[in-house]
């Protein structure tokens, strides 16, 4: 029978029932021992708290139906697979954003075709070996892997 309810209320009786599963903090735990001793509704609340647990140890369980781990094990399988299926999902979905996105990008309007030309291309297509550094490096490199034989 739980504690009556026309006794008056305490600052502990929210707390009582964490005070007996043990889990409040240590310093709550001594505190709420200390005041035990002189508060009746907080009494009370305890023992009733201790008669629930010792009826609820005493019952026995209800069985189990017969398919229930089947059910149980086919389940947990299942959220597996979803859970899964969402992550692929949304990987398949933000790379197709960002394959949006850089073709965007790759595609801006306004774009000068003299912008986008790499320093490496225009060299390329306008090589400049006017220089004699340049032969000179050239012949050099030449001599050097055709182990000393001069080219003409």
């Amino acid at each position: 029978m739980k504690p009556e309810s026309h006794m008056p209320e305490c600052n502990y009786s929210s707390q009582i029932a964490a005070y007996y599963d043990r889990q409040l903090p240590m310093a709550a735990q001594q505190a709420i021992s200390a005041h035990l001793p002189n508060c009746a509704p907080c009494q009370a609340q305890l023992q009733w708290l201790r008669q629930l647990s010792q009826q609820l140890a005493g019952a026995a369980a209800p069985p189990a139906p017969a398919d229930f781990m089947y059910r149980l094990h086919a389940r947990i399988d299942g959220e597996g697979e979803r859970t899964l299926l969402r992550t692929a999902y949304s990987l398949l979905s933000l790379a197709a954003c960002l394959l949006l996105a850089i073709t965007l990008w790759m595609q801006r309007p306004g774009q000068a075709a003299a912008e986008s030309t790499l320093a490496w291309e225009t060299t390329a297509a306008n090589p400049q070996s006017d220089t004699t550094q340049e032969i000179a490096l050239a012949q050099w490199i030449v001599q050097d892997l055709s182990g000393g034989k001069a080219h003409e």
